[in-house]
């Protein structure tokens, strides 16, 4: 992106905003026992974070995978964040991807209650690095 910083840093923000929205949406969707959609809301409130690290670094994705793979790349393998984020960012995408594509899965409370500290602690990770 060809961002000036004063638009970058909306942009940061923005996305930063949409993270702890959807954190707020999880729970909500965890307390109406709407688990497909609890971990749907998890995984994209990460996914938010994430690029507004990226954003903030001149770092950009173009798809779901590929986030996996710059996040690690440059924040996991460099030990700028914990490594245990590397394998809970893969579960969760494919815990997500389960939930909203394969009709014959439906997430569990026991799957939900299993990422969503990971999510949380995760967005509070990198929302202190930005």
């Amino acid at each position: 992106m060809g961002l000036n910083d004063i638009e970058r840093n909306t942009v940061v923000t923005l996305q930063r905003e949409k993270a702890h929205k959807f954190i707020s949406q999880a729970k909500l969707m965890c307390n109406q026992s709407f688990w497909d959609l609890a971990a749907n809301r998890y995984y994209y409130a990460c996914y938010h974070i994430i690029q507004a690290l990226f954003i903030q670094r001149g770092l950009s994705a173009k798809t779901h995978s590929g986030l996996l793979r710059t996040f690690g790349q440059n924040f996991i393998l460099t030990n700028i964040v914990d490594d245990k984020f590397g394998p809970f960012l893969a579960k969760l995408m494919q815990l997500r991807i389960k939930a909203d594509y394969n009709c014959s899965f439906n997430a569990s409370e026991e799957d939900v209650m299993n990422i969503a500290k990971g999510a949380e602690e995760l967005v509070d990770v990198i929302d202190t690095m930005l």
